[in-house]
């Protein structure tokens, strides 16, 4: 019985060891890999980088930093690129994102540091000792002289309107506005600015080819005169010629009107060929499209960018192409509709025959529901001490100095100055404490000249003498009564802001 018994009992013995092994899955071990496993960039300018992802399973990726995106943000087990897509770092402080990865359904993940250095400055150059005698400050030096700038608004870019028959060179008084005199100006001073503005409609001067009349060119040389005796900058300008700044698709041949752009600026700059660095050209104003009858201020697009852009070029070529003091002085080109964020998105730099001689023009009256009074939502009180009043806008001093720190980035730091040829804020005479109105306005004031001086831009106030009306009141200086200021707490605001701030030249 014990022989039997024994080959029975090894037999139950190797199935019961065998069986399970041949049942069990294989084991694979997980895995996930990210190549490069850190990207440091180079620069803080807004970027793409990418990843390669290889992993055992699908998977799933998020960044910790809102600056900081990826797409796509799954993939299954195949190695898989994903776009790191970074924005422009406007702190001069670097900083880091961490993207994540992991598998879906375990506990495995990797990250991969994203380092993104902060701004650097850029290195003006002050002067330029190869331009003659009065000539000879770049644009940095240029933008460092202007205290505060004061705008000449509603006056030789009025269009007359067809009812007036009166003598053309009185047409600046069709909005509304006395003829320029040389004591305005002098007012302008004594209140504290020390550069003019000065906007200016041709078309209705000249005729179809753009050969603007004597008598106007001659006015507008008094006017720029009146600055210039008095020892102040003039930024003299193209204003509401609508024959180039208010396109209408279908209707606009780039050809021709590059044609007489170059033909207005060509006798602008040859009658004022002479004058010393104190006078600034400015090519555009506001540039528009215009649809259906109504005008477009929304963002622009490829082609609208490209004809702004190239109005600057035609600009630029047009005073250069006329020598003498021309030859150096510096420049002002715009952005589309002259806005901050058209700059920043789609502005380009106009090549120059000689360096450092450009500035770039904003207009910046943000938010709008607060500085006009043409809005459907019209707010009355700005910044964080005026919050418990009522309507309050709720966009404040940090929206301000964000704006403000990507320009810079953008175009200061990278050797372009820029110049807010337009800004303000009107009274708000319908609030229920016009006091602290009044408070608010001129801390606005003081709080966007400061901050646009801090970060390398000039400003120019705009004023068009118009006082307790509807809609855009943006007056300042009071041109019938002495220029007087119409509320002193905003002139004090502004020149407050401008004592404050200091060019980072």
């Amino acid at each position: 019985m014990i022989k039997k018994i024994f080959p029975l009992f090894l037999l139950c013995l190797f199935f019961s060891c065998s069986s399970p092994s041949n049942t069990e899955e294989p084991v694979v071990e997980s895995s996930l890999q990210a190549s490069p496993s850190s990207v440091s960039l180079q620069d803080n300018s807004a970027t793409q980088t990418t990843l390669t992802i290889s992993a055992s399973g699908s998977w799933h990726v998020r960044s910790d930093k809102d600056w900081c995106t990826v797409s796509p943000a799954q993939g299954t087990s195949s190695a898989k690129q994903i776009t790191v897509t970074l924005e422009l770092n406007a702190s001069k402080e670097s900083r880091d994102a961490n993207v994540t990865i992991e598998l879906i359904g375990e506990s495995k993940s990797i990250s991969v540091k994203i380092t993104q250095p902060g701004r650097e400055g850029y290195t003006y150059q002050q002067t330029n000792s190869s331009a003659p005698k009065g000539m000879q400050s770049n644009a940095c030096a240029i933008m460092q002289s202007i205290y505060a700038g004061w705008c000449l608004g509603n006056t030789l870019e009025s269009d007359g309107g067809d009812w007036y028959t009166g003598p053309n060179v009185e047409m600046e008084t069709t909005w509304g506005n006395p003829m320029t005199t040389e004591a305005m100006i002098k007012g302008v001073k004594a209140a504290g600015f020390n550069a003019v503005r000065i906007p200016v409609r041709w078309y209705n001067h000249a005729d179809a080819n753009m050969n603007v009349s004597a008598e106007w060119m001659a006015r507008v040389k008094a006017v720029v005169d009146y600055a210039i005796n008095n020892g102040m900058y003039v930024m003299l300008n193209s204003h509401h010629d609508k024959w180039y700044d208010r396109m209408v698709p279908g209707q606009f041949v780039e050809v021709e009107v590059d044609s007489k752009l170059n033909s207005l600026w060509t006798q602008i700059a040859t009658t004022f060929k002479d004058y010393d660095e104190h006078l600034l050209f400015a090519g555009t104003n506001e540039v528009i499209t215009v649809e259906n009858g109504t005008e477009n201020w929304g963002t622009p697009n490829a082609a609208n960018l490209a004809i702004q852009n190239k109005f600057n070029q035609v600009f630029v070529d047009a005073v250069r192409a006329t020598g003498g003091n021309n030859s150096w002085r510096v420049l002002v080109v715009q952005s589309y509709a002259a806005d901050p964020q058209n700059g920043i998105n789609g502005f380009v730099k106009p090549t120059d025959t000689v360096n450092d001689r450009l500035m770039l023009e904003v207009h910046y009256y943000q938010p709008w529901n607060y500085c006009s009074e043409n809005s459907s939502d019209n707010r009355y009180y700005w910044g964080a001490e005026f919050s418990s009043y009522s309507p309050f806008c709720n966009s404040g001093e940090s929206d301000v100095t964000t704006m403000f720190d990507n320009l810079q980035a953008t175009f200061v730091d990278k050797g372009l100055p820029v110049v807010m040829g337009e800004y303000g804020a009107v009274r708000h005479a319908k609030a229920s404490n016009l006091s602290k109105a009044d408070e608010s306005r001129a801390y606005y004031l003081e709080y966007v000249v400061r901050e646009a001086k801090n970060h390398g831009f000039a400003t120019f106030v705009w004023d068009n003498n118009v006082y307790n009306a509807e809609g855009e009141c943006f007056g300042f200086l009071n041109r019938n009564n002495g220029m007087k200021p119409f509320v002193q707490s905003a002139i004090d605001g502004i020149m407050k802001g401008a004592s404050a701030g200091k060019y980072p030249y």
